[in-house]
């Protein structure tokens, strides 16, 4: 009864009009039973989204975990920390199908916004959500602690859960080009960056220069970091002031704001 409350009430709260509620009631029961009957894992959907009485975004959700990163993000506002910023630039690694950068798209239409999701089986969908919008460069690449290839691994049974860690003895290895924090933007302030890497978040920020993030948000997965929380705050406090908060076993948001 619970789980029929929350699909009834993310349905009401984040469709931004009758349409789109409806779309979004069936889709939350229709998933499931499309992956155990027909074995397919997505359901490409079209929604206009209701972040507040005021803004709205179009975005296309393919399955539930793009649902429950819609109630993260706008129901229980996640990614909105320092509601006074005005940012310039926004830099957003693991942008997976697009739900966070047309977020921060609606948000601040003006904002330049650097995006990169190396998935290559989820790439295609973060295209479709954002490759029409405006003031939003989209990068097929993997932030990584060099600039060479390095190994992906694409989970057989939910491409949404591929990593940098093999987390199945069947996921498949795939090479991804790299790059460094260091090489995007390099001569230019980062003013919001926005990080869901898939535990790599020691590898990737331990040797790179945070002194020029403003603010930062990120998701922190403890089970696939291979490093305790506390190791990844003391990370992070040598350049921000940081605090964190508890999202479920083994995550946790994390949020910095330059010292």
């Amino acid at each position: 009864m619970n789980k029929i409350k929350q699909r009834i009430y993310s349905a009401w709260r984040l469709g931004g009009n009758v349409s789109s509620r409806c779309k979004l009631l069936l889709f939350q029961l229709l998933v499931p039973l499309q992956r155990r009957i027909l074995k397919r894992e997505y359901l490409p959907t079209s929604l206009v989204v209701r972040i507040d009485k005021k803004i709205q975004m179009d975005c296309v959700i393919f399955d539930l975990t793009d649902v429950a990163a819609l109630r993260d993000i706008v129901i229980e506002k996640e990614y909105l920390y320092g509601e006074n910023t005005s940012p310039s630039t926004i830099v957003d690694l693991g942008s997976n199908t697009g739900i966070s950068v047309c977020y921060f798209n609606a948000l601040f239409p003006n904002v330049h916004i650097e995006a990169f999701e190396p998935n290559p089986e989820v790439y295609p969908m973060l295209v479709r959500n954002c490759g029409q919008l405006k003031n939003v460069h989209l990068n097929k690449t993997a932030i990584s602690s060099n600039n060479h290839e390095i190994d992906f691994f694409i989970h057989p049974h939910s491409t949404k859960s591929s990593s940098f860690t093999k987390r199945s003895p069947q996921s498949i290895l795939v090479k991804v080009p790299g790059c460094t924090l260091d090489d995007i933007l390099p001569h230019e302030p980062i003013d919001l960056l926005k990080f869901d890497i898939e535990g790599a978040e020691f590898f990737v920020f331990n040797n790179c220069n945070m002194e020029r993030v403003q603010i930062f948000i990120g998701e922190i997965h403890e089970d696939i970091a291979h490093k305790s929380i506390n190791e990844i705050l003391q990370l992070f406090s040598r350049t921000h002031k940081v605090i964190s908060k508890v999202t479920g076993k083994g995550r946790y948001m994390i949020y910095g704001t330059k010292k």
